[in-house]
This record gives C-alpha cells, sequence and structure tokens, in this order.
C-alpha cells in the first residue's frame, strides 16, 4: 500500500508526528533477499524525492573540486491512489542506476546512517550525470561521521523542542547524543536544519570504532564553506512488494528498506556419530525442523545470522526476532534462483563487510548479467567454501597427488578460486599446516560437511 506522510518538516515547527515505525540498528556490497522470507518480514521502503541539488563556491580547500552550478528542480513522478498497484508492464528484473560502492558501517549502530548517505549519493550522482557536471563513471562520496554528528546535534536537546517529536524515537540513541541508532526518516522531519549537513567523505572520514560518535576535527570550520545543499520535496512509505517494484521502476531511485532482522536456530540431526551423544538422548534432544525430515531427534545450535555467504537473507522455521536494519534497496530479480531453491528477490546495498559468516555479491551478479567466473573477479569472496577449489582425480592422480598437480594449479588459477587454504582457527585445524578442500555434502537445514586433505609442505 502507499502511505503518502501528511506532515510537515518538524524543525521549527509545532506540528504533531505521528510515531514512525522502530528501527533498532545492528551491527556489503549488495544482498539478495528473497520474496520467500516476505511471509514473516515486516518491511517498509521509503523514497525521499529530492527536489535538487545546489552547489555554492568555497574557499575551503575540499570544496574546490566541485563546480558552480545550480541544479534544476526535477520532475517528480506521480503519486499512486491505490492501495495496490497492478503493474502488468513491470519488468522481470530492474536495477536503479548510479549506485555508489558499498561502505562498512564496522560494527556500529550507523546503518540508517549509511542508508540516508547512500540514498544522498545516489540521487547527487544521478543528478550530477544528467546536467553534466560528472562524469558516467564518477561519482561523490558523502560522510556518514558528518551526517551522524549534525543530527546527533539537532536531536540532542529539551524534551519539549520541536524537533524532539521526530528524535525521540524507543530504542533509538540519536536523541542521547550518539549516533547508535537512529531513523532514515530524520532526513526528511529535520531538512530545514539538515539541508546543508551533507560532506564530501574527505571532510569527515568514518571512524569505525565505537565511542567515536560526534569526532570530526575541524567540521564546525567547514560548516559555513560547504558547498553542497539539498532539498527533500516529499515521503512516502510502501509496504508490500507490488507497490515497491512499481515504484522503484517508475522512479529509478535508490529507497531506504527498513526491516526487522532475525537470528536462527539450526538442526544437527542425530544420526551418524552423533547417536552417542548425550544430547542426542530421547529426554534431551529436540524435535527436528521440516528442514530436516530424515531424522525425528536432533541438537539446536542457536544464534546463528540469517544472512548466507551468498550474502542471501534466508527464511527458517525456526526464527527469533533479533533488531531491525536499514539498508537502500537498488533493484530486484524475478528470475534468480537462490541456493535453497527460492525464486526472485529484492538487491539491496548493504553497509556489512564480507567476512567468515557472511558474503555479498555485485549488482551485476545478482541481476544475472555476467558470469560465476567474472564475479569471482570483481568479487571474490574468498571466505565462501562454495569458491574454494576441488580437484578432480584424473591421469592417475588420486589423493592429495591431485591437488598437488601443476593442472589444479592452473586450473584453480584460470577459475579464479583459492586452492590452498590456511588455517584460522587452531582449535579446528593445525595453522602449520596446508589444506586442500576435498569434497562437499549437504547436510541439510543450511548446513554441508566439508573433507579437507592436509599437507605438511616441510
Amino acid at each position: 500500500m502507499l502511505q503518502t506522510s501528511p506532515y510537515a518538516p518538524l524543525y521549527g515547527s509545532q506540528e504533531q508526528l505521528p510515531v514512525v515505525r522502530r528501527s533498532r540498528l545492528q551491527t556489503s556490497k549488495r544482498w539478495l533477499t528473497h520474496y520467500g522470507l516476505l511471509i514473516i518480514m515486516v518491511m517498509n521502503v521509503g523514497i525521499l524525492v529530492l527536489l535538487g541539488w545546489d552547489l555554492h563556491t568555497s574557499t575551503a580547500n575540499t570544496a574546490r573540486t566541485f563546480p558552480t552550478v545550480n541544479v534544476a528542480t526535477t520532475p517528480t513522478a506521480p503519486r499512486s491512489t491505490m492501495t495496490t498497484v497492478v503493474a502488468p508492464n513491470l519488468p522481470v528484473k530492474f536495477s536503479v542506476d548510479h549506485v555508489t560502492p558499498y561502505k562498512n558501517q564496522a560494527g556500529r549502530g550507523t546503518c540508517w546512517d549509511f542508508g540516508t548517505i547512500g540514498l544522498l549519493e545516489q540521487s547527487y550522482r544521478r543528478h550530477g550525470v544528467s546536467q553534466g557536471w560528472l562524469a558516467p563513471h564518477d561519482y561523490v562520496a558523502f560522510s556518514e561521521q558528518a551526517y551522524g554528528i549534525e543530527v546527533a546535534a539537532m536531536c540532542t536537546g529539551p524534551s519539549t523542542s520541536p524537533q524532539q517529536k521526530a528524535c525521540r524515537i524507543a530504542d533509538d540513541n540519536i536523541w542521547r547524543n550518539s549516533t547508535e541508532g537512529g531513523e532514515v526518516p530524520l532526513l526528511y522531519y529535520l531538512q530545514h536544519g539538515l539541508h546543508d549537513a551533507v560532506y564530501p567523505d574527505a571532510v569527515c572520514p568514518y571512524i569505525p570504532t565505537m565511542g567515536h560518535d560526534l569526532e570530526c576535527p575541524g567540521l564546525a570550520l567547514r560548516q559555513q564553506a560547504n558547498p553542497l545543499r539539498f532539498a527533500v520535496e516529499s515521503m512516502e512509505t510502501y509496504y508490500e512488494e507490488a507497490t515497491i517494484k512499481a515504484q522503484l521502476v517508475a522512479r529509478g531511485s535508490a529507497m531506504p528498506f527498513s526491516t526487522n532482522m532475525v537470528t536462527l536456530t539450526h538442526y544437527l540431526p542425530c544420526i551418524g556419530d552423533l547417536v552417542t551423544d548425550p544430547r542426542c538422548a530421547p529426554s534431551e534432544c529436540h524435535l527436528c525442523p521440516p528442514e530436516l525430515p530424515q531424522a525425528t531427534c536432533c541438537i539446536p545450535q542457536s544464534g546463528d545470522s540469517s544472512v548466507t555467504m551468498e550474502g542471501e537473507f534466508v527464511s527458517h522455521s525456526s526464527m527469533a526476532s533479533d533488531g531491525g536494519h536499514v539498508m537502500l534497496l537498488v533493484g530486484f530479480n524475478d528470475l534468480y534462483e537462490t541456493r535453497d531453491g527460492f525464486t526472485g528477490g529484492f538487491i539491496v546495498k548493504n553497509s556489512w563487510a564480507d567476512g567468515r559468516y557472511q558474503g555479498s555479491h555485485s549488482m551485476q551478479y545478482w541481476m544475472q548479467n555476467i558470469s560465476e567466473w567474472e564475479e569471482r573477479i570483481l568479487c571474490p569472496n574468498s571466505y565462501n567454501p562454495f569458491n574454494w577449489y576441488m580437484a578432480s582425480e584424473e591421469d592417475a592422480l588420486v589423493g592429495i597427488d591431485a591437488v598437488l598437480s601443476d593442472d589444479s594449479k592452473l586450473y584453480a588459477h584460470l577459475n579464479q578460486m583459492p586452492l590452498h587454504l590456511r588455517c584460522s582457527d587452531a582449535d579446528a585445524c593445525d595453522p602449520s599446516l596446508v589444506y586442500f578442500a576435498k569434497n562437499r555434502t549437504d547436510y541439510g537445514d543450511h548446513m554441508y560437511i566439508m573433507c579437507f586433505y592436509e599437507y605438511n609442505p616441510s
């Protein structure tokens, strides 16, 4: 459904503010949220229609790279008055242009900040390219650190001040002199005070460590010379798939995407070597979930993330709510099939880094415009076990001899897949040895069993 806010921006106003949907913020690149998760996922997508950008000359060093331009007002798409949008002419896949590269929030609760700045960067780049003062492959990175400081400054004050109606949201800390928890709609409600709160990233680089929310040496000196200004025409919120997709295509603009997050409880079936585990005793074990129909008695393993190494948000029969998160909606692909067999999903630009427990892919990969091989060059994600090379036993070479052969080295290099694996956890393997992936078996419930060769190079 379409929800258009009838409320004026709050800063300097006495208008009553509706309750903003809670978005508790948690601690890359782009991720796919498949439509199967929409059954249980409460989400909302807000679009802030940016009326225009103004650039002003300045003597500040960081401003000299910007030309003196007044951006003309851009017309906005008509607002839908339908509660459900029927769009038979929608493409089966779509991505917005001019999306800027991913950034890492590094465990701080600033996803709302990154979602806001990501929207502004995409809007600024789109305006710049259309007006001719940015080349198609150029973009300007804005400062999440500075924007967070400016919002915190506006939100810190007496509870009776007008802006506190927007700032004081349950579980947010932006009104407590901290950027650990805020809301994207603050850009709209406080726009008259924030219209010049966007700075080039070089002015105020992001500090990844906790406890430095409000640090930016020299920011006060830059404020008067800041060349960037923006205006927001309206804010609208969409809650269901059809309208979201239709508006994404119609406007061609990225949208901040707010959603609840979950943790998963996976289950180890009491089969094989686990049969003798005390936790598999009938009085101790748990009933296996539908994902593991081959067994009835299971051992729960709780607290896992709902994001996979492929960058897919998965649904599960054993999910628990774990706060909220903001990302940037940048596209959808109704044809993409996930590793779990779900078809179709939204493409979001996240602010989490790849690592041992989660991965990501490029926009072109999610749009199925490039091959797996090309993606491994653009977005290696070497932590992902599905990217590790497994040698085939050919030409009478078996076992460790097969993986040590020149052919295996050549094929692994050709396919851009890691061959030699090093141990990073002494509790699970031996750091003095080299490991090679041997095989991988689907264990069920999003789990796999992998076997490795151990090799002592000395």
